[in-house]
């Protein structure tokens, strides 16, 4: 069953009706988080459809007011032909207010039947009847609901989705029935898929295990502000279509509160191998450190069959690859994997592929980066000589292969020491090729050996004085040192170091803004870069130590709402 289909009424005349806006993503202008307040109050049908906000608010309506789901516009919109998406909205409302739909076809047929209401037991029950294609979507809603008898009649598989939906609902005995029933089975299968909103009765995958792929209860009751809804930022679920969009005025503040605290069990698994079923959990720190430190199996088993790639998952994957080969070589020999992530724009792959052609350098292979054709210039690493120095063989086969690397192949040289193939290198092509970057004065300055820098000025002295060519703007990057700033220690201007107990910021970022030790410590990995510091540091802290990080971040978070900050 696919009753997800991206299906809408008419397709957006302009760019300028797509959701864009001018943030820190670039994506454009900023809407109005106001518009279509009315409509999500099931109020008022929008004029235009052709809208994304316009759409998923209408969604929101429908699926929160009776009256709206019933109303004549309503009505009339999901009986169109195309109009699915609207059709499965107002089945779901119908349902969740005890009212079996009429004609309910595979394609109007809702994933979700259990939020923001559930039904009464004897209403899933004659819903089980008349469609008994819905009978898991049932089965979950009894997981919500408790509805152990009604659960039970179904005769479903042991469903790992409906197993972690009713793990999460703690307060209800009938929940806590189903999911013993569940886990005492000696098989488990996922048929339920809330990343692709399918069913899969006839080849469910089993064995399956608990893997925290399910969005319980709790992910779509935590609604996100307008301008984040459609970012995927946060968990990219969305069982119930509309985006995963806040009511009146759509705002963090009132519907999903700050960043959630990681529990202790979960800072565990940081340090401590995955059981075969995961406990009950936030992936998003234990996912970012297998990507960062490389480990292969780790990773995979966390990212799950997720189709997103989670804020800061991109650079994390780079850094991974530049220290770990096997990682390097995995994701080279599987593209689909970053393509599966929805990893595609260049600032996110590109960064990747020049982090793997980085270790593979340092690993003394470098026959494909000789031919342009097989490596264009953007795929070029530079960080080539951290964590390990390559082979100054190699080294010098790439300045004379690839002259877009002899800037980094010069400044291998001077942090190594190596003087004689330093001046070989410096002694290759035309005396116009720009080798003369202030990165690489830079590097000259901080050599202990003097040669490098008298040279560099020399050959500054021979051009008539002309400057050395600026690192700025994408290149701005390249003025760091890896060697020093790899691990160094920064403040996010607040005087709050570890911020790993919290969700959104437990990843931290160096930002030049922020306190970094460098204006540009940030780039640390081909261009892109992060720390785990602070994560490490919590890790090794006392109880005490940590008490004084929660109290510290209490008051961090209190000083960014007094102002006004959102997160």
């Amino acid at each position: 069953m696919s009753p997800k289909d991206d299906l809408t009424p008419k397709e957006p005349e302009d760019d300028n009706d797509e959701f864009e806006f001018d943030d820190e993503f670039g994506l454009g202008v900023e809407p109005d988080p106001n518009e279509y307040v009315s409509t999500r109050a099931g109020h008022e049908l929008p004029a235009d459809l052709s809208c994304e906000r316009a759409r998923v608010s209408t969604v929101y309506g429908i699926r929160h007011h009776i009256s709206f789901a019933q109303s004549t516009d309503i009505t009339k919109l999901a009986a169109l032909p195309g109009n699915e998406l609207f059709a499965r909205a107002r089945n779901a409302r119908l349902i969740m207010s005890n009212e079996i739909p009429a004609a309910m076809m595979r394609e109007t047929s809702p994933y979700c039947i259990h939020y923001p209401d559930v039904a009464d037991e004897e209403t899933y029950r004659t819903l089980a009847e008349r469609y008994p294609g819905m009978r898991y979507q049932i089965g979950r809603a009894c997981a919500v609901a408790g509805y152990a008898n009604l659960y039970r009649e179904l005769g479903l598989l042991p469903d790992v989705s409906i197993a972690e939906e009713a793990r999460e609902n703690r307060k209800r005995a009938g929940a806590q029935e189903i999911f013993a029933q569940i886990m005492a089975a000696p098989i488990r299968y996922r048929v339920m898929d809330d990343y692709t909103l399918t069913v899969n009765v006839d080849t469910p995958e089993a064995p399956a295990r608990l893997n925290g792929d399910t969005a319980v209860l709790g992910t779509p009751a935590g609604r996100f502000h307008l301008l984040q809804c459609y970012l995927e930022s946060f968990n990219g679920f969305d069982i119930t279509e509309d985006g995963c969009m806040g009511a009146n005025h759509p705002d963090l503040e009132t519907e999903s509160g700050s960043p959630a605290a990681l529990a202790p069990h979960e800072m565990a698994l940081l340090h401590s191998p995955l059981p075969f079923d995961l406990p009950s959990m936030h992936k998003t720190v234990l996912t970012l450190s297998a990507a960062y430190h490389g480990d292969i199996d780790r990773w995979d088993r966390l990212r799950g069959r997720r189709t997103w790639p989670l804020r800061l998952e991109a650079t994390c994957l780079a850094r991974g690859c530049q220290f770990n080969t096997p990682m390097a070589v995995w994701l080279s020999q599987s593209p689909h994997i970053l393509d599966s992530l929805g990893i595609t724009n260049y600032w996110d792959r590109d960064p990747i592929k020049r982090a793997i052609n980085a270790r593979f350098v340092m690993d003394d292979s470098i026959q494909p980066l000789l031919d342009p054709s097989t490596v264009p210039d953007k795929e070029l690493p530079y960080w080539i000589w951290h964590p390990d120095l390559p082979h100054p063989e190699l080294v010098e086969q790439l300045a004379r292969a690839r002259p877009a690397m002899r800037p980094q192949c010069a400044r291998v040289c001077i942090v190594a020491n190596w003087q004689t193939l330093y001046d070989t290198i410096m002694g290759l092509g035309p005396a116009d090729v720009p080798w003369l970057d202030e990165a690489v004065m830079d590097e000259a300055r901080r050599s202990p050996n003097p040669h490098y820098l008298r040279d560099l000025e020399r050959r500054v002295r021979e051009r008539g004085g002309t400057a050395v060519l600026r690192c700025e703007g994408p290149h701005e990057w390249k003025l760091c040192t890896p060697e020093r700033h790899a691990n160094c220690r920064a403040q996010d201007g607040t005087g709050v170091q570890e911020v790993p107990l919290k969700l959104f910021d437990s990843w931290w970022q160096m930002d030049p803004g922020e306190g970094g030790e460098d204006p540009s410590s940030e780039w640390f990995w081909e261009g892109v870069g992060c720390a785990s510091r602070q994560v490490d540091r919590y890790l090794t802290a006392t109880e005490a130590e940590r008490g004084e990080v929660r109290r510290q971040w209490d008051e961090y978070v209190e000083e960014r709402w007094a102002k006004g900050i959102k997160w």
